[in-house]
Order: structure tokens, then sequence, then C-alpha cells
């Protein structure tokens, strides 16, 4: 599944470093990995990696603070945090920083797997040059373009921007604000989200924009 990517897997204690280490290498053919935050980056930025798995806690750089030093220049770069936090605070700059996925520690296999999946997915966004929501619906990634029924439909910037999202993220539960965080920098209120989903479900269907009430929305790709 993930054999023609490249992983990276920062964890500053030798034990569970080896022990995942083992796991990535059944599933990638090129793994690297990093004992702390500082070598975390140095690797990234000499092996450009496809994938990042960071621990939340190492020395030098946190995993975060390496999140943040990378999205500076890379905003694409699918990012999993290990962590055995549940605060809160945590999970907003998670969100801030437009993680792709968090797995609690002690790491287990699956949710390994899980998170890893969703990896794959936002990769093979950016290498699908259309992606089909449904029977009759279908993105043009390089043209940023919707198609009905084969003819074009005008999208204002930010509902491109906000399907693009959505679409980089399928069949997953997207929080309002990691939509605020992601999307618009000086915030969204709920109700003009609102408006934006409405005026998208124009254009596809209700099934496939599903209001998770009080969470959010997940765009579910019908084949």
């Amino acid at each position: 599944m993930f054999k023609n990517y490249k992983v990276l897997y920062a964890e500053d204690d030798a034990g569970i470093r080896k022990n995942i280490g083992e796991i990535l290498s059944l599933l990638f053919d090129d793994v690297l990995l990093a004992q702390d935050g500082e070598k975390a980056y140095e690797l990234y930025q000499n092996e450009s990696p496809d994938i990042m798995v960071l621990d939340i806690e190492m020395p030098y750089l946190n995993g975060l603070e390496v999140a943040e030093k990378i999205r500076k220049s890379n905003k694409n770069i699918p990012i999993v945090m290990a962590t055995a936090y549940t605060d809160t605070a945590y999970f907003l700059k998670a969100v801030e920083l437009n993680l792709t996925s968090y797995i609690l520690k002690p790491i287990e296999t699956s949710d390994l797997k899980k998170a890893l999946k969703k990896c794959e997915e936002q990769l093979s966004y950016s290498k699908n040059s259309e992606i089909h929501i449904n029977q009759s619906a279908y993105y043009n990634v390089g043209e940023r373009t919707l198609y009905i029924n084969n003819s074009e439909v005008r999208l204002t910037n930010i509902e491109m921007q906000f399907l693009e999202y959505m679409l980089k993220n399928p069949n997953r539960v997207i929080n309002y604000s990691e939509f605020e965080y992601n999307i618009w920098e000086e915030g969204m209120s709920g109700p003009a989200i609102r408006t934006l989903v409405k005026d998208l479900r124009k254009h596809l269907t209700k099934e496939s924009i599903q209001n998770i009430p009080k969470v959010g929305y997940k765009l579910v790709l019908q084949k």
C-alpha cells in the first residue's frame, strides 16, 4: 500500500523507535528514523520524505515545533503526531498546523495503519488529475475545476478552497475549527460556513457533503 512512499519516524525512546521502525519497514521500502526533533528536521530537509510521523515530546525540538518549521515552506506534506497527551491545547495546535492525523501512545499497529491510510489519501489527491465525487460530478485537480455531467461549474474562490480541502480529506469528519484554521485566517462564522455548504450542495448532493451535527462536515466520495 505504501511501498512507493518514503516515511520519516521521529521518537526519542530507542525501544519504541526500534519497534515502530520495524513495523514501518514492513509497510514501506524506505524508512528514515530520527532520535530527536532536530535530527528529524535535518532529515526532512536532506531526504525529502513523503510522510512524517512525529512524537510530540522530543529533545531539542518537539514534534509540534518540527511541524511548525515544516509548515512554513510545505503546507501539504502529511504529518502524523504521536502523543500521550489529551490536552485540548495540544489538539488546537495540531489543527492549526494542518496535521493529517494524531495517534495516542502507546501506538497500536491498527491506529498507525489508519493514520497512514489518511496520509496515502492525501498524497493521492495531488497525483490524481480527476477525483470523482459521485456518478455525475468530478473535480479536475490540475484545472481546479468542478464538472457536473461533463459541464464546467463556476465556483467562487472560497467555494473552491473549501471543496479542495475536503477533497484532500475525503470520508473524514472535518470540524468547524479546522476549516477556520486552514482556510480562513481571519476566521469564519458557523452560519457563513453553513451558507457555503448550502451553495456547494446546489452543484453536488446532500449525500456528498454530509453534516455531522455540532461537529462539522464530511465529504463522501461515492463510487
